[in-house]
């Protein structure tokens, strides 16, 4: 089952989903953690969706509504148990009718085949004052 947190205060409260949003953190302190949930996911464009399976959350997928066209993946996790299992494609299709946008949009500092695996388009960016590359991935809806 998939749905959508509805109080962003069980991000702080429930270990399981701690577990999986430090998955994507560099920095895995809880003040990392409750920056992200009061920052990002209080606010009314931070969504949070999750995956239940029987009684425990076994990936999540959360996503910052940037306009009426697109979405950012924020965090995107499974537990290494339920990994290669269409999982995370179930949570992305899930987000394509829920948030009913154009495109899916993910930025990382690294190349991802993940992404692009799952369809995403590649854009690399390249800082012109530090010489970084960014790497966009942009999934049409």
């Amino acid at each position: 089952m998939i749905y959508k947190l509805e109080d962003y205060k069980e991000i702080l409260e429930r270990k399981e989903i701690k577990d999986l949003i430090k998955m994507n953190l560099f920095n895995k302190e809880e003040g990392r953690i409750k920056s992200l949930a009061e920052g990002v996911y209080s606010k009314e464009q931070g969504r949070l969706y999750l995956y239940q399976k029987e009684d425990k959350i076994i990936a999540l997928c959360g996503v910052r509504r940037v306009d009426n066209t697109f979405v950012e993946i924020i965090n995107l996790a499974v537990d290494e148990e339920f990994r290669k299992k269409g999982i995370s494609r179930e949570l992305l299709n899930y987000l394509k009718d829920a948030e009913r946008v154009d495109y899916i949009k993910a930025v990382r500092d690294k190349e991802s085949s993940y992404f692009k695996h799952m369809g995403f388009k590649e854009i690399v960016k390249e800082d012109h004052y530090t010489s970084l590359l960014t790497f966009e991935y942009l999934l049409e809806v």
